[in-house]
């Protein structure tokens, strides 16, 4: 018999601030968000009662450069954001829970910050194609390709246990998708730190402002692997996102 096993997790949203403006994105605000201390620690204790054992702590990208965002940080005691997630995980692993953080691109020192405090760290290379840089991520400097290898690439040399992924739908071509796996192979192949990787499909939402609409079918976030596997790398394990399937999405 085959046993099958899991883990709970818990999402905390820390911050929805972001000082991207992504056209596909429904998570993001520009306006001041962030739990307060006590609202974080009363998620931990609610995951907590459920029996969760780990934590994704999930940011938007920067948020302090909001100067509400950075007044309450400095209030709460936190030179900078980094802080004060290493803060939220201290709190979940004084709990039992193992923290696995997405807070967008990293330098060497903030990722060094985040390893003494947790088991994992992710962070979406979304897409190579610089073009994209002028449709869906305009006026969006973290998610410029070259940014986002070079974190990837730094916490492969902090041997760094590492999620990372692509967005499929969001106007790449099939050549870019592959060229963009290429890209976590070729990374891991040096390193050895990516540990999944997440193709997370595209599917427009109530508020998507695009002018790209993107009906991408489920195979078309399937093909990659398979064409990665038969160019001769690594099998990784891949995982599809669920939540934005049009059967499983919120509509909020």
């Amino acid at each position: 018999m085959r046993r099958v096993t899991f883990s709970r997790n818990f999402t905390l949203s820390l911050s929805r601030t972001c000082q991207c403006y992504c056209k596909y994105c429904a998570f993001a605000t520009h306006q001041a968000h962030v739990h307060p201390p006590e609202e974080v620690e009363r998620q931990l204790d609610q995951a907590l009662r459920r029996n969760a054992k780990e934590l994704l702590v999930l940011t938007g990208e920067r948020p302090e450069v909001n100067p509400l965002v950075a007044e309450r940080l400095a209030s709460w005691g936190h030179e900078d954001f980094t802080s004060y997630v290493v803060w939220a995980c201290e709190r979940a692993l004084e709990r039992g829970m193992l923290p696995h953080t997405n807070i967008g691109v990293l330098d060497k020192d903030d990722l060094a910050r985040l390893r003494e405090v947790t088991a994992s760290q992710g962070l979406m290379l979304e897409s190579t194609s610089e073009r994209l840089m002028e449709t869906v991520h305009a006026g969006s400097p973290t998610k410029h390709p070259a940014a986002r290898l070079a974190t990837i690439e730094t916490a492969g040399e902090l041997r760094i246990p590492f999620t990372s992924g692509i967005l499929v739908g969001i106007g790449e071509t099939e050549d870019e998708r592959v060229e963009s796996l290429e890209a976590l192979a070729s990374s891991h192949q040096r390193h050895g730190h990516i540990q999944e990787v997440i193709l997370q499909n595209f599917v427009p939402h109530p508020r998507y402002y695009g002018a790209e609409v993107a009906e991408i079918a489920d195979e078309a976030s399937r093909e990659p692997p398979k064409l990665l596997r038969e160019r001769g790398h690594p099998r990784r394990p891949y995982r599809h996102g669920p939540a934005l399937f049009p059967s499983t999405r919120s509509s909020a």
